[in-house]
């Protein structure tokens, strides 16, 4: 009996306490009623209808509607509740005051189940949004919307929100607004998130900022640890001067994942436009998102990332339309910075058109890693450095793994390649197979291989390559030590000039490749490298034709000058024909570093004017050990042999030997040597 009078008192107690909460509630049944608020900036209120604020255009001499609250010390810090109610044709034009909005400032508030329908708000100073100007205070805002049209004349710009410089928490609500403000942090959303967690909500509509920084469409600027958007979208149509993004501005930490943009994003000014986020930093990671639409900026201008330091992305992917008008144009990022850099498993599909630095998926990246990530759209550039996958991996590069090209590149100026313009770091089991058109120094995968590069378990097997000089049917150019370990290339390569091989127009280790296809040049050209610099070719081999019409030519490779390296346990099968000099069956020409051994041999006709051998035509005190060619004939005019023709000071045959017919028409023509000093154990039959 006395636990029941318990029972029975506990529910009393209860029922009183809800009645009160529910007393306590304001009612708001028209605009008079929401203007009166301001008075008492602490109490809890609901709509209890839906409020036609259209004649607030007429208040208070043209300014309109008082915006609730003032400034950080007289926020609203009670909650508002609109019960799916809509407030309609709400003006405010107040150009001359801080935070201008239905809530000028919140501080501890939860806002929920409210529509503010045909906005109509401009703001002067700082701090205009639809809903709240200014957040002092943890506020959530959850199932709310905005539509309408806002103007701010200085920063902090945004449909829900301008200023969210406290813990901003947004769920299930969003903006169709359309945005026009001259400064910066301006977002359809938000202007500005400090911290920021966005859950299922989105924004339509427009944000232009033409001058302005950090300007997105959704978010303008998302600052601090414990920030993050999921499952958000914007299809708004993006205009700002820096730091643009189709979704967020600029965003130092937290994640964004499973969101997407749809709308066009175009940066006026200076750079880093992206068509999801325009500058990533610090933790920020994107996750599972895509984006759709046209990006049009001038420098780091992204399909999904303008520039990140780091960037990380994973399953993410854009379709988007990519124009740069100056440099750092990629299908998913424009440019990449810092070693915590990373791409995995994403994509880009769209066409990309820059000048300098531009890629199928990223334009340019300083360091970092991309993995198992590739490109399908067609590349343009106008000037350097232009590659199906990266345009520029320079500094210390990103390296690349489990990656490929398929677009067609083309470029009207110098570096252009099949995967990437310029590389400065390893690039392993990776390939293209698009169409590489250019003029000078283009490669199946690689135009220029800088300081730390190496290409190893690569290969390019699609389309011939044409152009002038530096060409290469994996590498154009090996401008420093770069590496190329078990690669190939089975297409034809023909310039008009020199340093043309059917692997790597100049090249420095090369080990385990070899080359297929026939080669045609002017000189310094080879069936597998056109130029060797330096270091060391070995199990390796080229069995195409060789066509040249200027000096140096070879099966394997064109010269090898004054620092080339050894060349082992390699060979040439093709026959080469030259109208000039130095022709060789294995190396046209070799300097006093070079050493051939191990085996090493060439099988093809040589054909050319003097200095013609069957392995080596002119050999400027270089050695060749333990080599041999013994297949067709060599004709040639003077100083024609059947290893060599001629060899110069220091130039050592040993333990080598020829057994095919040698002409020549000129004088000093011999089975083994045309004109040698030093030979050793070795013979012509």
């Amino acid at each position: 009996m006395i636990l029941k009078k318990i029972f029975l008192l506990i529910g009393l107690l209860v029922l009183f306490q809800i009645a009160g909460v529910v007393a306590s509630l304001t009612n708001i049944t028209n605009c008079t009623d929401l203007q009166a608020m301001d008075d008492n900036l602490t109490n809890d209120y609901q709509l209890m209808n839906n409020i036609d604020c259209s004649d607030t255009i007429n208040w208070n001499s043209g300014a309109g509607f008082n915006q609730i609250g003032d400034d950080s010390t007289s926020c609203f810090r009670g909650n508002f509740s609109g019960n799916g109610y809509n407030i309609t044709d709400l003006y405010i034009n107040r150009t001359d005051d801080n935070y201008i909005a239905l809530f000028a400032c919140t501080n501890g508030v939860v806002v929920s189940n409210l529509g503010l329908v045909n906005v109509n708000i401009s703001g002067g100073v700082t701090g205009v949004g639809g809903l709240i100007g200014y957040i002092a205070g943890t506020t959530n805002i959850n199932h709310s919307f905005v539509t309408g049209n806002i103007y701010g004349a200085n920063d902090y710009i945004g449909g829900l929100v301008g200023n969210g410089a406290y813990a901003t928490v947004i769920n299930d609500s969003y903006a169709n607004v359309n945005i026009i403000a001259v400064d910066d942090y301006v977002g359809g959303l938000a202007g500005r998130c400090n911290p920021c967690q966005i859950n299922n909500s989105y924004s339509k509509g427009s944000v232009n900022s033409s001058l302005g920084y950090e300007v997105g469409g959704l978010v303008g600027q998302m600052n601090n640890v414990g920030s993050y958007i999921y499952n958000s979208n914007s299809s708004a149509y993006v205009e700002g001067y820096y730091m643009v993004g189709g979704l967020v501005g600029r965003i130092y930490a937290g994640p964004i994942d499973n969101c997407y943009t749809t709308g066009n994003v175009i940066g006026t000014g200076t750079s880093n436009v992206g068509g999801l986020v325009g500058y990533t930093a610090s933790t920020s990671v994107i996750n599972n998102s895509y984006t759709t639409g046209n990006i049009n900026g001038p420098t780091s201008v992204g399909g999904l990332v303008g520039y990140g330091t780091p960037v990380k992305i994973e399953n993410s992917y854009s379709t988007s339309y990519v124009f740069g008008s100056v440099a750092n144009t990629g299908g998913l990022v424009g440019g990449m910075g810092n070693a915590l850099s990373y791409i995995y498993d994403s994509n880009a599909s769209g066409i990309v058109n820059g000048t300098a630095d531009v890629g199928g998926l990223v334009g340019d990246a300083t360091a970092g890693l991309i993995n198992r990530s590739f490109a399908t759209g067609n590349v343009f550039g106008t000037s350097s450095y232009v590659g199906g996958l990266m345009g520029r991996s320079y500094s210390s590069g990103a390296t690349i793994d489990s990656c490929y090209a398929t677009g067609n590149v083309t470029n009207t100026g110098s570096y252009t390649a099949g995967l990437v313009g310029i590389l400065s770091a390893p690039m392993l089991n990776s390939y293209a197979t698009g169409k590489v058109t250019g003029v000078a120094n283009q490669g199946g995968l690689v135009a220029n291989g800088y300081v730390g590069a190496i290409i190893q378990n690569c290969n390019y097997t699609s389309y011939d390559i044409n152009g002038t000089t530096y060409l290469g049917g994996l590498l154009a150019r090996g401008a420093s030590a770069i590496e190329i370990i078990n690669s190939f290339s089975t297409v034809n390569v023909t310039g008009t000039s020199t340093r043309v091989g059917g692997l790597a127009g100049s090249a420095h280790n090369v080990s385990g490749s070899y080359a297929t296809g026939n080669v045609s040049g002017n000189g310094y050209t080879g069936g597998l490298v056109g130029e060797h610099i330096s270091n060391t070719i070995i199990n390796s081999n080229a069995t195409g034709q060789i066509r040249c019409t200027g000096a140096n030519c070879g099966g394997l490779i064109g010269a090898a000058l004054s620092y080339g390296g050894p060349i082992l346990n390699s060979f040439a099968t093709g026959n080469v024909t030259s109208t000039s000099t130095r022709v060789g069956g294995l190396a046209g020409y070799i300097h006093t570093s070079s050493v051939i051994d191990q085996g090493s041999y060439a099988t093809g006709n040589v054909t050319g004017t003097n200095n013609i051998g069957g392995l080596v035509g002119y050999c400027n005190g270089g050695r060749i050990n333990n080599s041999n060619y013994t297949s067709h004939s060599i004709y040639g005019g003077s100083y024609v042999g059947g290893l060599v023709g001629y060899g110069l000071g220091e130039c050592v045959i040993r333990n080598s030997f020829s057994t095919v017919n040698v002409t020549g028409s000129a004088g000093s023509v011999g089975g083994l040597a045309g004109q040698n000093n030093r030979t050793y154990d070795s013979y012509a039959t």
